[in-house]
This record gives C-alpha cells, structure tokens and sequence, in this order.
C-alpha cells in the first residue's frame, strides 16, 4: 500500500466492530470479531462520521 487508509472491521450483521483511521503503510490489523474489511480513502470515516457499534447497509 502506497498511501494511509481508513479501515472498518465489520460483523456479520455489517455492525461496526473496530475502526482504522489513517492506516500508515506497511502496517497489518485484525479483528477476531469480523467478517468483513472494508477500506477507504484516509479521512472517509470522520467525513461520513462512521462509529464503532454503527450498522452499515452495503449496496450493490
């Protein structure tokens, strides 16, 4: 990865169960709670104000 990330760890009800923002390169990150990763530009989670315990819809 060349750049910072933002990452959402997610269950799998898609609730919000662990928060990255601003990943550095060259750095790994688990959550023994999640199903499912989602990662975005650094800065999306505190723009959208996305919270841990928060219940994401993912659309197709």
């Amino acid at each position: 990865m060349q750049f910072e990330i933002d990452v959402v760890f997610l269950d799998k009800s898609f609730k919000v169960v662990k928060i990255i923002q601003s990943m550095k390169r060259s750095r790994i990150s688990t959550a023994l709670s999640a199903t499912y990763v989602l990662e975005f530009k650094s800065g999306f989670l505190k723009e959208n104000e996305i919270l841990i315990d928060d219940l994401l819809e993912l659309i197709r």
